[in-house]
């Protein structure tokens, strides 16, 4: 329900720079938490949360779940 899937590094650059931005710097950030809370941020419960979960058994780990998220800083071409 949040989304229907994420982007990649690859399509976030090719965005900025059509929109006339040079990505100057990208890493990719892992994060973890608890998985009732990360299901509930993203709008799933029931068997939508039953569907996710069987997505991503390896991003589970007990009751937290590990997202990668990709942070870039990019610049206004001159």
């Amino acid at each position: 329900p949040s989304h229907v899937r994420s982007y990649s590094e690859q399509e976030w650059r090719r965005m900025l720079e059509r929109a006339g931005l040079e990505v100057e710097e990208s890493r990719i950030v892992e994060k973890s938490g608890p998985l009732d809370q990360w299901l509930a941020l993203v709008g799933c419960d029931g068997s939508e949360a039953d569907e996710v979960c069987s997505l991503i058994p390896h991003r589970i780990r007990g009751n937290d779940v590990t997202t990668s998220h990709v942070l870039l800083r990019a610049r206004k071409v001159q």
